[in-house]
């Protein structure tokens, strides 16, 4: 069907439909419930600029001269103003001190000194010293011996000082008396001997003069030196005398990478015709070479005595011993171990061996030791700033190493002599320190010896071994505190009428405390306390110690 033809019909009728309805009364009510918001859509915009593109390049093409021009310049040169170091206030020096006490068993004590004050020049001054006791002490068989004694010092010395090297001098006198207050209590059972106080008495006087004169150059590159030259008299009660005569010089300097050293001495001895002495003399040439890095360090070098003697010097001896030492830092400042051998001859003389055991026979000579070997390897570091430690272990064989034994010549037993034997030590060392600013400090030190003798059963008189504790406390510098623990192990006596029998020495312990109360800065009062436990231990065989022992005095400054 064609239904183009009949468009034209249907457009009439729709007209006229539409005319129709619009003719119509229409009455209705609108309600409106918001009013009219328009709105509009969001539109998504296009953001783009127009732009020419330029497609002609262009480069520049520039010319230029440089023309050569001086220009003048002007510089002032400021001086920098050099950094000053802030020194500490000096502490107030006083010219002299004086220190007074008295304790039981009627021990006085005194001390004065005497010095000059701060001096870039020269420093001199003087000091005297008495301490002394009138005591007796209890024997094994209740005895009662007078065990007086006494120590008197006096000593004035000074000391120059010029840009590179010092120049000190000192004369000295000491003198000590003392009583042989212990016997063998064994060989009187039923009754107590006669002691003559005044023959049972000895007295050592001494007098010594020296000088010395050394470098003080900072630098290694000097020849730096310490050169001394000592004299020393000495004679007891019994008419005995000895002089003695030091002379020695230690030279050092630095040469390229190496550090060369020169160790020199001579020791003349002249007894009294009483004396039986054989030895006169020792001359020491000691050279040296040592290396320094800061990893290791090491020292190599030769220890040369000649030793001549009074009656016949064709039989003069020289003696060489080597001298190596190793140090290797694994951790610096906190662990290093080291390694060392020596040797070196020991002059005995009867000065030293009247200060080592008083109660020797009177006019005693002792030969001189022969340290052949010594040889030992440790280590050695810090804990901490304020703490560290050391360990050690060392072999030694001595030749004619000399024993304290009782004089059996004399029916008390109560003078020593020696006995000589070549000995081995095993030495084992350990150390232990901790300090605070000057405020709390302690130390603890110990060896421990293994002895093995030839000759002699035991090594006589040599402890097993000593213990050493000390601590110092300083609350404000007004309470200063000083406590001392000193221990031996047992050790050995010869019995000559039971040689398979020894005596035996107990160990001990001995608790000492010092305490000082600070009044003011020029006045102190102060309290010792010895041997606090109040136990009675032998110092020599047969010579028990005294028990407890108070001391209370005052110090002053002038």
């Amino acid at each position: 069907m064609n239904i183009i033809k009949y468009l034209p019909a249907l457009f009439v009728f729709l007209f006229s439909g539409s005319e129709f309805l619009y003719s119509q009364n229409i009455s209705k009510e609108i309600v409106v419930v918001n009013p009219y918001e328009p709105t509009l859509r969001d539109v998504q915009k296009f953001n783009i600029q127009p732009r020419v593109i330029d497609t002609v390049i262009i480069q520049p093409d520039f010319k230029y001269a440089i023309l050569p021009t001086r220009v003048e310049t002007s510089f002032e040169l400021k001086p920098i103003n050099p950094a000053k170091m802030v020194a500490m206030p000096a502490s107030k020096l006083y010219k002299s001190y004086l220190k007074l006490g008295m304790g039981n068993y009627f021990t006085p004590f005194g001390s004065f000194s005497i010095s000059n004050l701060r001096s870039k020049d020269y420093a001199i001054g003087a000091e005297v010293l008495h301490k002394s006791s009138l005591s007796k002490i209890k024997l094994d068989n209740d005895d009662k011996i007078n065990a007086n004694y006494s120590l008197n010092k006096a000593k004035v010395y000074g000391k120059k000082f010029f840009s590179n090297a010092e120049l000190s001098g000192d004369l000295e006198f000491q003198s000590n008396s003392l009583h042989y207050y212990g016997y063998n209590t064994a060989n009187f059972t039923d009754s107590f001997p006669t002691i003559n106080n005044k023959e049972n008495k000895q007295h050592f006087s001494r007098f010594s003069a020296g000088t010395m004169l050394n470098s003080t150059y900072s630098d290694s590159s000097h020849l730096n030196y310490k050169t001394s030259l000592n004299y020393t008299y000495f004679n007891d009660k019994f008419k005995n005398y000895e002089h003695v005569l030091f002379l020695t010089g230690d030279f050092s300097k630095a040469f390229r990478i190496f550090q060369m050293q020169l160790n020199t001495g001579y020791q003349m001895f002249n007894t009294g015709e009483s004396m039986d002495s054989t030895h006169s003399g020792i001359l020491e040439i000691s050279p040296k070479i040592s290396k320094s890095a800061a990893e290791w360090n090491f020292v190599l070098g030769l220890n040369t005595f000649y030793e001549h003697f009074k009656m016949n010097d064709k039989n003069a001896v020289l003696y060489i011993y080597p001298e190596a030492y190793l140090e290797i830092t694994i951790i610096k400042n906190v662990l290093t171990p080291y390694f060392g051998i020596t040797g070196f001859l020991e002059p005995n003389y009867y000065q030293k061996t009247a200060y080592e055991n008083e109660y020797i026979v009177p006019g005693l000579q002792v030969k001189n030791a022969k340290h052949k070997l010594v040889g030992y390897a440790g280590l050695k570091g810090q804990f901490g700033r304020h703490s560290g430690f050391r360990a050690d272990v060392t072999y030694s064989t001595i030749e004619d190493m000399h024993l304290f034994v009782n004089d059996t010549s004399s029916v008390l037993m109560n003078q020593f002599g020696v006995v000589y034997d070549d000995v081995e030590i095993i030495k084992y060392h350990g150390e232990i320190y901790f300090d605070i600013a000057d405020k709390l400090n302690f130390l603890i030190k110990g060896n421990y010896y293994d002895y093995t003798t030839i000759l002699e059963k035991y090594a006589w008189h040599k402890p097993e071994y000593d213990l050493t504790f000390s601590t110092n406390y300083n609350l404000r510098d007004k309470i200063l505190v000083n406590f001392d623990i000193t221990g031996n192990g047992k050790r050995y006596a010869k019995n000559f009428s039971d040689e398979t029998n020894p005596y035996k020495l107990k160990a001990f312990v001995d608790l000492n405390l010092n305490v000082e109360y600070r009044y003011s800065k020029i006045l102190s009062g102060f309290i010792n306390l010895y041997n606090l436990s109040a136990s009675r231990y032998e110092v020599w065989n047969y010579y028990p110690s005294q028990r407890l022992n108070v001391m209370l005095g005052f110090t002053y400054k002038l």
